[in-house]
C-alpha cells in the first residue's frame, strides 16, 4: 500500500492541478476524482480483505489526497519543504495501522 505514497507525493504534473482546482468547485470534476478515487478504494481494499477494508483503503486514499492537496495546491511549507521520503516516514505508522501489517521500507 505504501509504493503508492510516492507517486501521490511527488510533483503532479501541471495538466493534473486544473482538475484538482476544479474538483472543489465544479461538479462534473468533482464526479470525475469521485469516480477515480472509488476505482482505487476498489483495488486497495481487494488487498485488505477483513470487512473494513473498503473504509480502510478510502482512508488511505482521503490521507493521499490531502497531503497531496496541502503539498501541491495550497503549497502549505511543511509539506511543500518536505521530500517524499519524510512524509513517507511519518506516515507509515498509520498506514500500518490500517492495513493491519508491517510495510516494507520505501
Amino acid at each position: 500500500m505504501l509504493s503508492i505514497v510516492g507517486v501521490k507525493l511527488g510533483e503532479l504534473p501541471q495538466t493534473s492541478l486544473p482538475l484538482l482546482r476544479s474538483t472543489f468547485t465544479h461538479p462534473e470534476a468533482t464526479e470525475r476524482m469521485r469516480a477515480a478515487m472509488t476505482r482505487q478504494v476498489e483495488q486497495a481494499s481487494a488487498a485488505l480483505p477483513d470487512e473494513d477494508g473498503e473504509l480502510r483503503a478510502a482512508l488511505i486514499l482521503a490521507i493521499l489526497f490531502g497531503v497531496s492537496t496541502g503539498r501541491n495546491l495550497i503549497e502549505l511549507g511543511p509539506l511543500r519543504d518536505a521530500t517524499p521520503e519524510q512524509i513517507t516516514r511519518l506516515l507509515r505508522p498509520c498506514f500500518e495501522a490500517l492495513t493491519g501489517q508491517a510495510a516494507p521500507e520505501a
